[in-house]
């Protein structure tokens, strides 16, 4: 577990961790602020290819954000979230559950 929020901070104690150890990553549990992003961002061309489900996760997880800081209008909101309600539902990623729940359609 790291400390702190500067992403070039993060990045500089990763690099210090041996690249096998480093191969060894099952999770990756993330404040998703956006100063956290550059730290992702960084690391995504290492796990990405090798974790396809962690991207989807990721993906899934920005378009939710983006869907309460961006939409102004609650129609356009609702409809995204209905969107991001169907494609969670198909990448069967069980950690949305909870959420999908309290957004699935009436």
């Amino acid at each position: 577990m790291l400390k702190g929020t500067q992403a070039q901070q993060i990045i500089t104690v990763q690099e210090r961790i041996p690249l096998r150890q480093r191969n060894k990553v099952r999770e990756v549990t993330l404040d998703m602020a956006a100063n956290m992003a550059k730290a992702v961002r960084r690391w995504e061309v290492f796990l990405f290819p090798r974790y396809p489900l962690l991207q989807k996760a990721y993906q899934l997880a920005l378009r939710l954000s983006s869907i309460f800081t961006i939409c102004k209008s609650k129609t356009k909101a609702f409809k995204r979230l209905a969107q991001w309600y169907n494609d969670v539902e198909a990448s069967a990623i069980e950690s949305f559950n909870t959420v999908a729940r309290y957004t699935e359609p009436l």
